[in-house]
């Protein structure tokens, strides 16, 4: 990455684990400053009892002075010789309470289980700007290799306001849970209802199958073979089957990186993978798989070498739907067409 005339900046990009923009492996992108500056987070600073986020500009104070818009979660990794880790020893830090500074631009979260030696990621979703303009990047990392020195928080204040809270929380969760007691009682009568009227609900197949369904007798209509090539690739990049059709899915992982296999709604790629890279620190956890009705079908995480086999009855609607490896960056470009004909 370079700076060149005119404030442009060049960027060489490759097919590499992230893609490059378009089609080819390898790509040289130019970008333009648009003149137009997103509210970001500056930089994040170690606190005795806790974190400070700085701010490009002045916060919305009501929003930034929240501890419900941010989240803290500590974590580490396992040193192995597989290819990439899971989070591990993962804890959330509770946030005891927020001070925004009078000019605005700092938010000092007050928290406790900060671990030495440990990441620990801080999250500020729901924070905003004077102007109203959401973080376009709501997540830091910090990562703490000293207990360093310096003035603690008066917290008194925060813990009234906590009590205070708990109480409007209880008499809300008291109301709750008589409207889920109403609604229990309300789904039973109709569940006793429908079995009366002899109209059981059609089973349904899990999006993750891994073992042929008793009732296909040890059959499928059809055997599929998919792998992956080098550049974030499949292999082979477009699957026709008939609507309706009992498949089996042999998927191998050849490459030498982490890869999922996603059947999606049509249009619904990105939308999917965006979800995925949502998930954060729990991501790996999920297999990348966010909770959608848009997921049609999914295998687990893949190693390098790894292979699956899963079984699953094609969409009875024809068209073309996309299969996508969901892994953060790789769902960009990482995706191939099931062609569902009648």
């Amino acid at each position: 990455m370079v700076g060149g005339n005119n404030a442009y900046m060049y960027v060489g990009m490759t097919g590499r684990g992230w893609s490059s923009t378009g089609k080819e492996l390898y790509s040289l992108q130019r970008l333009v400053w648009t003149g137009r500056r997103p509210f970001e987070m500056k930089k994040i600073k170690y606190k005795p009892d806790g974190f400070e986020n700085e701010f490009i500009e002045p916060v919305n104070n009501e929003l930034a002075e929240d501890p419900a818009n941010y989240q803290v979660t500590g974590f580490t990794y396992k040193y192995q010789a597989e290819y990439g880790s899971p989070v591990i020893n993962n804890e959330p830090c509770n946030i005891i309470g927020v001070v925004v500074s009078e000019d605005g631009m700092k938010a000092r979260l007050v928290v406790d289980n900060l671990r030495l030696g440990y990441i620990h990621e801080i999250k500020a979703e729901g924070v905003k700007s004077t102007e109203g303009k959401p973080l376009l990047h709501t997540v830091g990392y910090y990562t703490l290799n000293n207990f360093g020195k310096g003035e603690k928080v008066d917290t008194a204040p925060f813990k009234a306001r906590h009590e205070h809270e708990m109480m409007v929380k209880a008499a809300a969760d008291s109301v709750a849970k008589a409207q889920a007691e109403a609604d229990a009682k309300a789904q039973a009568a109709e569940a006793k209802k429908q079995a009366a009227a002899n109209k059981p609900a059609a089973p349904k197949m899990a999006k993750n199958t891994t073992t042929i369904p008793a009732s296909w007798n040890g059959k499928s209509d059809v055997t599929i073979n998919m792998g992956t090539k080098p550049g974030l690739k499949f292999d082979p990049a477009q699957l026709q089957v008939k609507a309706g059709s009992k498949v089996k899915l042999v998927f191998q992982n050849v490459d030498d990186m982490l890869h999922n296999f996603v059947i999606v709604m049509p249009g619904t790629a990105i939308e999917v993978g965006e979800a995925a890279m949502k998930l954060g620190l729990e991501g790996q956890q999920k297999d990348y798989i966010p909770n959608t009705s848009k997921v049609l079908v999914n295998t687990k995480l893949l190693q390098p070498s790894e292979s699956t086999t899963i079984y699953f009855i094609a969409p009875t609607e024809p068209g073309e739907y996309t299969y996508v490896c969901t892994v953060p960056g790789h769902f960009y470009t990482m995706q191939g067409i099931l062609k569902v004909v009648k």
